[in-house]
């Protein structure tokens, strides 16, 4: 079946992208009995000049009454600073817009690197969504390289894993020495969602069910900041200890609560709104990631400016790069950006089945770590977590770490690369709470 679609022909549900040009339309939604109406789709975020670009777009649509309802999606895009391009289709299952033309453009003539801008728009139910959001004034983004080496990692066997040293270990419970745990019906339990590593070596601990972040020095709590701190609770913490903590409310408002070195908290800075899912310290201000948006929202104080709205598809990182990564199948692409242009692009491939990519991180020598969910299923199923370091398209290290955990939690919140050149990871047993260090090499 096809159908026309802005002057091009979309064929088994792909819309294909670089038709007439259109306006942004509004994202706000109408008063009244507007139903609801959420965006879903999947970033390319980095991909080889070439390559068949479909970007999936699902548009949820609830009436006031929570029936069903149809929907239309409008995509536009543009290569580079160009002029944008667009094209509609009606919301339906396996809808997808083509943006090969445009990542094409990207690199013409000769340009080793590019990117594409985008922006995704729905209606119906009568109600309008976005993404990103008026508010957000920066459209999304993804990059576009002509040339992505290829590592491919030898396989671990399972059980063959990593030793580390726990630097801090709680039993649960409540009181200044243990960890909170709550034990849900039928559900993973509940306790810490998230830590991190100063670059003193002290580790601080998000303990949701004790409403604290726990600040710890060799094993010993000497600091606690006490917090309201939902399930979805992430933290962040700069070489100097000062901490940035992301949480959101009852509703879907997201928000920022610095802690500074001393345990004082400051005013509650607004994040914009979505799914949490994790926050960066970079500089003297933060980053979150926000879902469905799949983007790193730069969180300033009120009245900051434009800056404070400003976008990136790629987890900041000091120097005003990007750190980009993407799960494609059984390998994981990773590359920096800095000034809009692509640097040290790889493509990591795995030989096992992959999950979530916990880690990803320069190793600070031109390289890349990242540690990503592998599992085996058959007669012998297995899963663990694998730490890779790539430099280049050569593998340096890899090695095996427990990927089992008692407790509910996100693995990107699992793992932390510390100032001090060490991998951490937070570990729960029936017996308590751990944070073990691993010597990865390049410590100070």
């Amino acid at each position: 079946m096809a159908a026309v679609v802005s002057g091009v022909v979309m064929t088994s549900g792909a819309a294909t992208l670089w038709g007439a040009t259109a306006a942004r339309a509004g994202g706000r939604s109408p008063g009244g009995a507007a139903g609801r109406l959420q965006i879903l789709y999947t970033a390319p975020v980095l991909v080889r000049a070439g390559e068949r670009v479909l970007l999936p777009v699902d548009a949820v649509c609830v009436t006031a009454r929570g029936i069903a309802c149809p929907a239309r999606v409008s995509m536009r895009a543009a290569a580079g600073l160009g002029s944008y391009r667009a094209a509609s289709a009606a919301a339906s299952p396996g809808l997808r817009f083509d943006l090969s033309a445009p990542a094409a453009d990207a690199t013409a003539g000769g340009t080793h690197s590019g990117f594409v801008r985008f922006s995704i728009e729905a209606a119906g139910g009568g109600a309008s969504a976005s993404l990103p959001s008026e508010s957000d004034d920066s459209p999304l983004t993804f990059y576009v390289s002509a040339s992505i080496p290829t590592a491919r990692v030898p396989s671990v066997p399972f059980g063959r894993m990593r030793r580390g040293r726990a630097v801090l270990s709680l039993p649960w419970g409540t009181g200044a020495d243990r960890a909170g745990i709550a034990l849900g019906g039928g559900e993973a339990p509940s306790g810490p969602s998230s830590f991190d590593v100063d670059g003193s070596g002290r580790v601080f601990l998000l303990d949701n069910e004790q409403s604290r972040l726990g600040e710890f020095a060799r094993g010993t709590l000497v600091r606690s900041t006490s917090l309201s701190l939902p399930p979805r609770s992430d933290v962040s913490v700069s070489p100097r200890g000062a901490a940035f903590v992301l949480s959101r409310d009852r509703g879907d408002r997201l928000r920022v609560t610095p802690v500074g070195p001393g345990g004082a908290t400051g005013s509650v800075l607004p994040a914009g709104s979505g799914i949490p899912g994790a926050i960066r310290a970079i500089g003297g201000g933060a980053y979150v990631h926000v879902f469905p948006l799949d983007a790193w929202r730069l969180v300033s104080p009120p009245g900051a400016g434009p800056e404070a709205a400003r976008l990136q598809v790629g987890e900041p990182l000091a120097g005003d790069r990007q750190l980009l990564s993407v799960v494609r199948g059984r390998s994981v692409r990773l590359a920096t950006v800095l000034d809009g242009r692509v640097r040290d692009p790889v493509e990591v491939d795995f030989r096992a089945a992959l999950g979530e990519l916990a880690l990803a991180a320069p190793d600070g020598a031109g390289g890349y770590w990242l540690i990503v969910h592998v599992w085996r299923g058959g007669r012998h199923p297995a899963d663990a977590f694998q730490a890779v370091r790539v430099d280049g398209s050569r593998v340096v290290a890899t090695f095996l770490l427990p990927g089992r955990s008692f407790t509910a939690g996100s693995p990107q919140s699992m793992f932390r690369i510390a100032p001090d050149g060490a991998l951490y990871q937070l570990m729960t047993t029936r017996a308590g709470a751990r944070v073990v260090r691993y010597r990865i090499g390049g410590e100070s």
